[in-house]
Order: structure tokens, then C-alpha cells, then sequence
């Protein structure tokens, strides 16, 4: 894209990411030519979330404090006014102390700006409002941390069924339209599924 469109990304990286927050990681600098904007991250990932739930679904208190933590970083992306928009088990990095960090903030935006109208993020991760079209802001995140959590204690998400012939973009969208599940596991205790 050309330097110009551009410009809300550095503003957005330099608002959100100068203030230090242990979830979400602190940007060192920002540079960029005419293609891309470059951003030096001080990080210290031993994993990713991706990795850690393929290796099998996660115990309730362990999905518990990663879903605190995640909460955390929310909270302080949207007192920037940033809607994350790309929480998936991908953006989602572990550090050395086991606390997660939200990485990847190229779908980021800022409030200020009208209603986004656009997808981003994994068809699965999407809000019925992102499906719909007709626009979305911080509860979008909120909708994805949903999926996310089914995902880490199921190990799949709530919209697939496991056939490549009916996961497709269209069929996930239209089972997110009508809340209908993709036929995954359900999740066990009670509790869980309050807190999904």
C-alpha cells in the first residue's frame, strides 16, 4: 500500500504500544518505506497459543488464566480505543513467565474512525456482525475470546465439524448467522459453558 495508507497504522502502533502493558508487547520503534510498516517488538515469546492447544485442549484453570490475561490485554487495547479484531490462538504468544501477549495488530483499529464494515481475521474467529456486514467495534473481540475459549478447551472451534467439505468460508458464516455449531465437542461442566 502507499505510505498514506499507512499513516493511521504508525499513529495506531504509537498509541497503543509506546505505553507498557504485560500483555500486550511494547513497541521499541516503528520504521517503514513505501510497501511496509516495520515494528521492533520487545518480546519475550517461548510459544505460541496455536502450538500449546495442538498439543491437546487445555484444563479449566489453565484456560481460565490465559482468558484473564487476554481480558487484560483487551481491556487495554480498548482504553486506547483500538478494536483488536484478530484474536485467534495464532496472534496469541506465550512468554518465558507463561503470560500471554497479543502480537500481530496489522487488522487493528481505532474508534475514532466509522463502523468497520470489512472481515478480518479467520472466518471462524468472525462476529455474526463482521458476517453480517453491518459494522462492528470492541465487541467483536469479545465474540472472538468466546471462540477462542471453546477452542482451548475443546481443541477445535465452535463453528467447524471436521469436514473440509463443509467447512467451508460460506457454510462457517452461515453457521455463525444462525448460531447453529459445527457439531465439535461440547464442552463438559457447566461452569465452562457460562463462562463460553
Amino acid at each position: 500500500p502507499p505510505r498514506s495508507t499507512l499513516f493511521p497504522y504508525t499513529t495506531l502502533f504509537r498509541s497503543a504500544l509506546a505505553t507498557p502493558n504485560r500483555f500486550v508487547p511494547l513497541a521499541l520503534t516503528t520504521f517503514q518505506n513505501e510497501a511496509y510498516l516495520c515494528t521492533v517488538f520487545k518480546t519475550r515469546i517461548v510459544a505460541e497459543m496455536d502450538q500449546l492447544i495442538e498439543r491437546g485442549h487445555f484444563s479449566e484453570a489453565t484456560t481460565r488464566f490465559y482468558a484473564a490475561n487476554i481480558v487484560l490485554a483487551l481491556e487495554h487495547l480498548h482504553a486506547e480505543g483500538i478494536v483488536y479484531r484478530n484474536l485467534m490462538p495464532e496472534n496469541v504468544s506465550v512468554d518465558i513467565d507463561g503470560y500471554v501477549q497479543l502480537i500481530d495488530l496489522h487488522f487493528a483499529i481505532k474508534l475514532d474512525d466509522p463502523p468497520a464494515r470489512d472481515f478480518s481475521g479467520l472466518a471462524h474467529y468472525l462476529s455474526p456482525e463482521q458476517v453480517s456486514g453491518q459494522g462492528h467495534s470492541l465487541p467483536v473481540d469479545f465474540w472472538a475470546l468466546g471462540v477462542l475459549l471453546y477452542e482451548m478447551l475443546t481443541g477445535s472451534g465452535p463453528w467447524i465439524t471436521g469436514d473440509p467439505n463443509a467447512d467451508s468460508e460460506v457454510a462457517i458464516y452461515n453457521r455463525i448467522s444462525s448460531h447453529q455449531p459445527g457439531g465439535v465437542p461440547q464442552i463438559g461442566r457447566a461452569s465452562c459453558r457460562e463462562r463460553v
